[in-house]
Formats: C-alpha cells, sequence, structure tokens
C-alpha cells in the first residue's frame, strides 16, 4: 500500500538577475547567445512535500535494482509519464513492461511483457505521452507502440527501424548508423545518425578513440522517412582508454565524470542541448530551428580518482582497471542531468565542491534563473511533471530502488 508521507524540504531559491556574464571567447561567435550572472539574491522559497512512495509487487520491485557496473549512469527507469486523471506510467527496462499506477501511487496493472509477439517487448526505451496516446518504443525489435490513454488494451504497433527508407537519398548520412531516439509530441521521432561506431582496433582505417566522433540529427515519421534538414550536430562523448598486452580498453558508453551529450525535450516540444563540460544551453524549437542558446559562468570541481571507486565493482576486471590508470580529466562535468518539465522549464543539476549534493538549478525557456537549491545526489530528481517531482532513490542495505512523488510549491 502507498504510504502517504508529510515530509517537506524547503530551500531558498534565487530571483533572476539583470546582470550579465562575461562570455568565454570561445562561445562570443554563437547566435543569439543569452548569458546570465549568478550573483541573484535568493527572495522566495521553494518546497518539496513527499506525498507517497510508488509500490509495485515485490516480484516487480525485486529487479528495480541500481547503477550498472558498465555503465553507471544507466538504471532500470526507462521514463516515467502521467496523465491528465493522474495515472502513472512507469517504463522498466529490467522487468520489460510499463506499469501504471494511480494517483495515490497504488499499482493498478503492467502493460506488455518480455517477448516477441503483439504486445511484447524486448526492451523499453523513451516513454512518452502525446496526443492523448501512450507511446512506447521498443529499441531491439524496432517498433513504436501506442496505447490509447481511455483505453490501454486498444493497443496499436508500427515497426519502426531506425534505418529510413529515404536513408541514401540524404547524401549527409547515406550510409551512417542511427543511434538515440527521442519521441516527439507529434509522434515523430528525433534520431541521431553515425558515421562509424565506437572503433577500438587501432589497425583500422576507422578507428576512433579519444577522436571526435559526430552525431547528425534529423527528424523521422513513423513511415520510416526523414522529413527534415539537419537540425544539429552533436559529440557523442568523452573517451578514457587503457592498453594491456596490446588490448586497448574504453569505456563502452557515457560516464558521469566525462563529458557527453544530453537532450531535453519540453511540454511544448522545444529541444534543449547540453555538452555537460559548460553550463551552455541550445534551444531549438518543435520544428527544429535554432532559437538561442543560454549561458552561465560556473567553476567546475576538481576531479579526484578516489571519487570513481564507488561507481564500480571491482569484480568487473576491465572498467576497474580502466578507472585506476586511464587518464582523466582534471574537472567534473559542470552539468550532471537536465530535465525539461511540463511547463517548459529546465531543470539542471550541477557538481559542486560540496560532497553528497547536487545543486539544481530551475530556468525558464529564455534562461532566466527562477531557482536554485542544493539536494542530496543520491535522490535522483528523474521527471518533473504535473506539479510534482518524481525521485528514484536507493535503500542503502538492499540496494534496490524506490520512486518517491514529492509535491513542488513555489512561493
Amino acid at each position: 500500500m502507498a504510504k502517504l508521507l508529510v515530509i517537506i524540504i524547503v530551500f531558498t531559491f534565487s530571483a533572476c538577475s539583470s546582470k550579465k556574464a562575461e562570455v568565454p571567447p570561445r562561445f562570443k561567435e554563437i547566435e543569439h547567445l543569452k548569458a546570465y550572472s549568478t550573483d541573484a539574491e535568493p527572495d522566495s522559497n521553494i518546497k518539496f512535500i513527499n506525498e507517497t512512495i510508488l509500490e509495485a509487487p515485490d516480484s516487480i520491485s525485486i529487479n528495480w535494482w541500481g547503477q550498472n557496473s558498465v555503465y553507471p549512469n544507466i538504471h532500470w527507469l526507462a521514463g516515467i509519464e502521467t496523465d491528465d486523471s493522474g495515472e502513472i506510467y512507469i517504463g522498466d527496462s529490467n522487468n520489460i513492461g510499463i506499469h501504471v499506477f494511480d494517483n495515490d501511487g497504488h499499482y493498478l496493472s503492467t502493460l506488455g511483457r518480455e517477448g516477441y509477439g503483439s504486445g511484447e517487448y524486448s526492451g523499453i526505451y523513451p516513454i512518452r505521452i502525446a496526443s492523448d496516446s501512450l507511446f512506447v518504443y521498443d529499441g531491439q525489435q524496432q517498433k513504436l507502440v501506442m496505447y490509447p490513454i481511455d483505453s490501454l488494451q486498444n493497443y496499436v504497433e508500427k515497426s519502426v527501424r531506425t534505418v529510413p527508407e529515404n536513408l541514401d537519398a540524404n547524401e549527409e548520412v547515406a550510409g551512417w548508423f542511427a543511434g538515440p531516439i527521442y519521441l516527439m509530441g507529434d509522434g515523430s521521432l528525433l534520431v541521431g545518425f553515425y558515421e562509424h561506431l565506437k572503433n577500438l582496433n587501432k589497425g583500422s582505417p576507422n578507428y576512433n578513440v579519444d577522436q571526435r566522433r559526430p552525431v547528425k540529427y534529423y527528424f523521422m515519421d513513423q513511415e520510416r522517412m526523414i522529413i527534415s534538414d539537419e537540425i544539429f550536430e552533436l559529440d557523442d562523448y568523452e573517451d578514457i582508454f587503457t592498453e594491456k598486452g596490446g588490448t586497448l580498453r574504453s569505456n563502452l558508453g557515457p560516464y558521469p565524470f566525462l563529458g557527453q551529450t544530453l537532450i531535453a525535450i519540453s511540454g511544448n516540444d522545444y529541444i534543449y542541448t547540453n555538452w555537460t563540460d559548460d553550463f551552455l544551453i541550445r534551444v531549438y524549437d518543435s520544428n527544429g530551428q535554432y532559437h538561442h542558446a543560454i549561458y552561465y559562468p560556473f567553476q567546475n570541481k576538481p576531479l579526484k580518482r578516489e571519487q570513481l571507486f564507488s561507481l564500480f565493482s571491482e569484480d568487473n576486471e576491465p572498467t576497474w582497471e580502466l578507472v585506476q590508470y586511464a587518464n582523466l580529466p582534471e574537472t567534473w562535468p559542470a552539468i550532471q542531468s537536465m530535465i525539461a518539465d511540463d511547463k517548459n522549464r529546465l531543470w539542471i543539476s550541477t557538481k559542486i565542491e560540496k560532497d553528497g549534493v547536487y545543486e539544481w538549478w530551475v530556468l525558464h525557456q529564455e534562461g532566466e534563473l527562477i531557482a536554485r537549491f542544493q539536494w542530496p545526489d543520491d535522490l535522483s530528481i528523474e521527471t518533473v511533471k504535473n506539479g510534482h517531482a518524481y525521485v528514484l532513490e536507493s535503500d542503502k542495505e538492499t540496494q534496490l530502488d524506490m520512486l518517491k512523488r514529492y509535491r513542488i510549491r513555489m512561493e
């Protein structure tokens, strides 16, 4: 049974400042750049009221375990959505399904199961509610499933292979590989394409460890057609590597202490992109047109090797050796995560000098600072919708995750 909790967490938050920040030379050529100062004075409070725990049956929650030792920023949670009635949908990539809870946090049912038939999945990736339907993407089977909110059993499946029918007709990405996928509000897809996947073979002409690997993004419709010009080109993620016995070892995905690209999509389908080393965010409208950029000065926290040991297991020898011996960046990335809520606000977590907490920033779409507060770094704010924050918390004894819902009150 879901528990009603009355814990209230209060933080001060800052009003936007009229002062403008000094822009580093490397950013001065960015068009429509809005640079802001961090000197705003607190003038109000933000309250987080811990309302409920979303409790699933033990047969489900036993698989809600935390970090992956190879990909430490990947976990079982594949998205959180809420509909107008308050029902909550949790994408679960471990149990392979979408769990439905009522507005009080009581478990109702699970949509789908593992398998290759109708209504079955091999993997759950992004989920999103749009146009009165819940969209679920299965990247392994490359299909999109649409559940009408008012009739969840009458779902529709479409094969949406990530190799577009007209890929070779687009000269810039002909022969490229499809990569990251994001669901847009109209049911179309934002798809990234790689020229080459990461290649650790030094003898190969396509060897690209510690080299720039660009990803070009386009809109694709449900009929597997690219329907836009290139929207933007972003970098993949930063590499670290070691060599032992002639074998090169490198990270197989983004790590939280390395630079990487973040993409967030707001309730009005504005797209926000960030390379995490800097507090610089580019903003695109729902048609993929560049709108403006947001910049705040930020002092990155120095990175020490021993800070990383808790992220990995010694049982995974290749990854453990990588953290032990690879050359590391001098500092942590500025930004750890970026969420766009249904009010078109940005929620951004940053790594600060104080251990055990992130400093969160809440921004208007144009970049003005709404709020800034410190929050424990083991309480991961995953989604902000309908005036609530959905927070992932790991039990220190069992290492299993719990999902909590906090009501947000800004005064």
